[in-house]
C-alpha cells in the first residue's frame, strides 16, 4: 500500500467554508468556535451567505459529491463546477469564497508550518513497512482480503483545539485527516484515525458492509451504526490501535455508555482477531444481540 500526503489550499478552504456553514450534523462545532476567536465574528451578511451555501450544499449527497471532487481533486475547482451548478449558485459560490478569503488565509497561513511537520511525521510512520504490512494482514484476515493497487492520498486539513478527526468521503482512493491543531505528541492517535478511515475506504466494502445490509434488512441507519461500532473496536481507540500504537482504550465506544456491553463486544472482537476468523453472520448476530440488550442485563 503506497500512501501519499497532500496539503491543498482549495481543499482546506472548502473544509473551512462548509464547516462554518454548519450545513450537516457532522461539522466540527469546536473548530468553528476556535476559528471565530481568531478571525472575529461573522457579520449578518456573512451569516446569510453561509446559510445560502448550506442550502446549496444540502441538495447534494453528504460525501463524494461534486464539491469534494472539485475542491480536493481539481487544480481549479470553479472550472470544474461551472457547468455542474445553476449559474446563480455558481456565481454566488465564487463570491462567497472571495468574501471569506482574507479570514481563511489568516488561519491557513498560520497553520502551514504544522502541515509540514505532520507530512514529515506521517512519512516516517508509513516507512515502517513491517508494522504497516502486519496491520494490513490483520485487517485482511478479519475483514477480507483487500488488495490496494492504487495510491491512497491523505489530505491534511485544518483542525483546532488539539482535536483531530477524519473522513473517507472524497473518492475511492482518498481520505482526509484534520490535524493542524493537534500536538505532534498525539501522532499515535493520528495514525489510529488514519487506519480507521482506511478501513472505511477499503476494507469495509470487501465483506462487512454487504453482510450488515443482508442481516439488518436493509435498515441503513442501523447498518451505519453497526459498521461504525465494529470499526471503532479496531481503530483508533480499539484493539489494534492499542496493539500497534499503544492508544489507550476508551471507556465508551460505539455510541454506548454501557460498560458491560462495551466489554462484551471488545472481548468478542478479540476472539475473532486472535483466532484469525473473518467477520461472519455469527459475529454480527452476537454483536447485534449484545447491543440491543437492556442495560445491566448480562
Amino acid at each position: 500500500m503506497r500512501i501519499i500526503t497532500s496539503v491543498s489550499y482549495w481543499a482546506n478552504f472548502y473544509f473551512f467554508i462548509q464547516n462554518l456553514s454548519s450545513w450537516h450534523r457532522s461539522v466540527r462545532v469546536e473548530y468553528n468556535d476556535a476559528w471565530i476567536d481568531r478571525i472575529g465574528k461573522v457579520n449578518n451578511d456573512e451569516r446569510r451567505a453561509l446559510k445560502r451555501f448550506a442550502d446549496i450544499r444540502s441538495r447534494f449527497k453528504q460525501g463524494r459529491s461534486i464539491f469534494e471532487l472539485a475542491f480536493f481533486l481539481q487544480d481549479d475547482p470553479f472550472i470544474f463546477l461551472k457547468n455542474k451548478l445553476h449559474e446563480k449558485d455558481f456565481l454566488f459560490l465564487k463570491k462567497l469564497f472571495e468574501i471569506f478569503s482574507n479570514r481563511f488565509n489568516q488561519i491557513y497561513d498560520a497553520e502551514k508550518k504544522q502541515f509540514i511537520v505532520w507530512k514529515d511525521i506521517l512519512k516516517e510512520e508509513f516507512s515502517d513497512l513491517i508494522k504497516i504490512d502486519e496491520i494490513h494482514y490483520q485487517l485482511s484476515k478479519l475483514l477480507g482480503n483487500c488488495f490496494i493497487k492504487n495510491e491512497v492520498e491523505i489530505f491534511l486539513l485544518l483542525s483546532a483545539g488539539n482535536r483531530c478527526g477524519g473522513g473517507s468521503n472524497i473518492d475511492q482512493n482518498s481520505i482526509s485527516i484534520e490535524l493542524s491543531g493537534t500536538s505532534k505528541e498525539k501522532k499515535n492517535l493520528i495514525m489510529g484515525v488514519i487506519w480507521h478511515e482506511l478501513i472505511h475506504l477499503k476494507w469495509q466494502n470487501v465483506v462487512l458492509h454487504d453482510l450488515l445490509v443482508d442481516m439488518l434488512g436493509g435498515d441503513m441507519t442501523e447498518v451505519a451504526l453497526m459498521n461504525e461500532m465494529i470499526i471503532s473496536t479496531l481503530f483508533p481507540r480499539g484493539i489494534l490501535g492499542k496493539k500497534y500504537y499503544d492508544i489507550e482504550l476508551p471507556n465508551k465506544f460505539g455510541f454506548s455508555n454501557d460498560m458491560q456491553k462495551n466489554r462484551e463486544i471488545f472481548k468478542l472482537m478479540e476472539e475473532y482477531i486472535n483466532s484469525g476468523r473473518q467477520v461472519d453472520r455469527d459475529l454480527i448476530t452476537l454483536i447485534k444481540n449484545i447491543h440491543r440488550k437492556r442495560p445491566g442485563i448480562s
